[in-house]
């Protein structure tokens, strides 16, 4: 005699078919595993669709963003044609050294006060809530020297009157304290 699949010794001949078939718990208890494992995998991809599709907008972000200050820091190296016309009008052209390090070129007119200077170096300033001192020196290697005391007593004094010279350019220190 031949051996038939799925019989043992002591049972039922298997059916016609093939071994005996999986009791229907068990198949519909693998049934539901197996679709809850698929839930999972397109949860999963859809998680990992979502964080590629953020980091492609961070990135291009960047980009943008490398770019703007990249073109920023360019236009910082071109002078100021403004401050030169003022100089060649019968103004003075200031060149002003702010705290953070930033040198910025200014043109005022003779008629301009020591308040315009001040409000020119306050509207540079990254940290406007901190006192800040300014201090005048030139023409460039001359003997004009301004401190914020003198500017602030008489600020509405014309630049003339405090000794400036048409057509020369001036050096403004502005420093801060802390807070």
């Amino acid at each position: 005699t031949l051996p038939v699949p799925g019989y043992r010794p002591g049972s039922s001949p298997a059916p016609a078919g093939g071994p005996a078939a999986p009791d229907a718990a068990a198949a519909a208890s693998s049934a539901a595993a197996v679709a809850a494992a698929e839930e999972r995998a397109k949860a999963g991809f859809a998680l990992a669709t979502a964080v590629l599709a953020d980091y492609d907008r961070w990135a291009e972000a960047k980009t943008r963003e490398e770019s703007a200050r990249r073109e920023r820091k360019m236009l910082m190296q071109v002078p100021d044609t403004a401050a030169g016309t003022a100089a060649q009008a019968g103004g003075v052209r200031l060149h002003i050294k702010l705290p953070d390090g930033r040198c910025m070129t200014h043109g005022f007119q003779m008629s301009n006060t020591c308040f315009d200077i001040n409000s020119k170096v306050y509207t540079l300033l990254r940290d406007q809530a901190t006192a800040y001192q300014v201090q005048v020196t030139g023409p460039r290697g001359g003997p004009l020297k301004l401190d914020s005391k003198k500017m602030r007593d008489d600020c509405l004094d014309g630049l003339l009157d405090f000794g400036f010279q048409a057509g020369k350019d001036y050096d403004v220190e502005v420093t801060q304290g802390r807070r």
